[in-house]
């Protein structure tokens, strides 16, 4: 959640207009691959025996942060971002390719 809060707060400084539907996809993709790269560094850490248990949780607290933040998120994007930035987040596999989408 934190993640994403700073996320939405940092693209008022850094963005231009966007569209809901693409706001919502980089926003959505932008958070799930920052949340995934802890949380899958938290499992491998994790006995082999509770690492399927743990992704679980990790997938229904995903998705419990996502909706208590995403709309934020689109509000900040659709207000402040680039057409370049959001195709850059929607585009992004990996979290360090989405942080490198926000200048």
């Amino acid at each position: 959640m934190r993640a994403l809060l700073l996320f939405a707060l940092s693209l008022t400084a850094w963005l231009g207009c966007g569209n809901a539907a693409d706001c919502d996809r980089g926003c959505r993709n932008y958070y799930q691959l920052h949340y995934w790269e802890e949380a899958n560094a938290e499992i491998a850490k994790a006995p082999e025996a509770e690492r399927e248990a743990l992704r679980k949780q990790k997938l229904v607290d995903l998705e419990e942060r996502t909706n208590a933040g995403i709309q934020l998120c689109i509000k900040q994007c659709t207000t402040a971002a680039s057409k370049d930035e959001i195709k850059c987040m929607i585009a992004a596999r990996t979290a360090p390719e989405a942080k490198k989408c926000i200048k």
